[in-house]
């Protein structure tokens, strides 16, 4: 076993815990995500996360939103069905117009841009991925002044 996944965890759990002791909103979870960051990025630490972290994480917010639920909280799901399924079909078209736009102006697989468009999607990419579809997007642009940008987009070379 390499010291680098247990490094991360070490990382995420300081960051998580700080963020919660300075009151930052969503702290634990913004504290650990930006303390790994940090760590993978300053040591170009890479690393997968084990199958069995991911399986405890999961079945942990399971129990956890579980036990948030009642009696009348699913009666008022059961009233609110419409919005709900209206509202999650409104989110998934605008994924799938964000992919496409990511995956033209990246020249990302169709794959990988769903993922890096969806909530949570980031956690199936890696991160390397993610970096150079950043440098794809954003080195013509930031290279330009800001009146330039929509033309910049507009004139972008795809791969």
């Amino acid at each position: 076993m390499t010291y680098a996944f247990p490094l991360i965890a070490l990382a995420g759990t300081a960051g998580g815990l700080l963020f919660h002791w300075l009151h930052v909103p969503g702290g634990p979870m913004f504290g650990a995500v930006l303390a790994v960051l940090a760590v993978k990025l300053l040591g170009q630490v890479m690393t997968a996360t084990p199958v069995t972290f991911q399986l405890a994480a999961q079945i942990a917010i399971g129990i956890f939103v579980g036990n948030m639920l009642t009696r009348e909280g699913l009666l008022e799901i059961r009233k609110m069905a419409g919005l709900m399924f209206g509202s999650t079909l409104l989110l998934v078209l605008a994924g799938c117009l964000g992919a496409w736009f990511v995956s033209r102006q990246a020249g990302m697989d169709a794959a990988s841009s769903v993922l890096a468009t969806s909530p949570g999607g980031l956690l199936d990419i890696e991160l390397h991925h993610v970096l150079e579809m950043l440098e794809v997007v954003a080195a013509p642009v930031a290279s330009r002044p800001w009146w330039a940008w929509p033309w910049t987009w507009a004139t972008t070379p795809r791969r």
